[in-house]
């Protein structure tokens, strides 16, 4: 059994400070092609730090550079659309045909967390992949989003999202291919009613964000539900 610590879905504006982007949208072409990935096709008009800044010393050391919490599982949960995204961040290794390597530059949960408040609001900031899997992917999701607050006259600072965090809660156990259990778990909170349950009302009614397969094996997991300390 593998133990994880699980905290409790939070607002997106409980722990960051959540620039708007306030540049227009007004192009034909919604989002060009910059050598191999897909952009928008907007101005830059919000710094790095602005993307999503903690809000205070607790979340600013919670989310720091190499510490265990700021890796493991982050699922953004979108109330109005009334769905939720999975994502990974590991830490140590993976597992290629049968040996551990070891991961040369592993992004930490705020990194992954900043890249994806941009492809929510399509917003272009960094040389990130805005991607639109069958059509149905982040680039559709930020324009219905723009366009939803456009018509509000104000501005998108997610104010509709939560995040939980999942982090190992012995994660020096778990050195050898800490991907590959993450992905397993990722994959059962996409596909399994029971996981998806500790997150309480009314996340646990809501529908993942793209596909995932149900792992051929069970694995049996255990949780403890936290509270962010902010």
């Amino acid at each position: 059994m593998i133990e994880f610590n699980v905290y409790k879905p939070t607002a997106v504006g409980d722990l960051f400070n959540v620039a708007p982007d306030k540049s227009p949208w007004e192009s034909t072409e919604k989002y060009v092609r910059k050598g191999s990935i897909w952009v928008p096709n907007r101005i830059k008009t919000l710094n790095s730090n602005e993307i999503l800044n903690p809000k205070n010393q607790k979340v600013d050391s919670f989310f720091a550079k190499g510490s265990a919490s700021n890796h493991g599982i982050y699922v953004m949960f979108f109330a109005k659309q009334k769905i939720f995204y999975v994502g990974i961040a590991a830490q140590y290794s993976y597992k290629k045909n049968g040996q551990i390597k070891k991961l040369k530059s592993p992004e930490g949960i705020l990194k992954r967390l900043r890249k994806h408040r941009l492809k929510c609001t399509g917003s272009n900031v960094w040389s990130i992949n805005h991607t639109n899997s069958q059509h149905n992917g982040w680039r559709r999701f930020a324009l219905q989003r723009y366009q939803e607050y456009l018509e509000k006259g104000v501005y998108d600072v997610l104010e509709d999202c939560f995040i939980s965090i999942i982090n190992f809660k012995y994660p020096e156990m778990h050195l050898d291919d800490d991907k590959g259990i993450l992905e397993t778990l990722e994959n059962d909170i996409n596909c399994r009613q029971d996981i998806l349950d500790m997150f309480g009302t009314p996340y646990s009614s809501f529908t993942p964000f793209g596909h995932s397969n149900p792992n051929k094996e069970p694995v049996e997991w255990k949780f403890n539900s936290l509270a962010f300390d902010i």
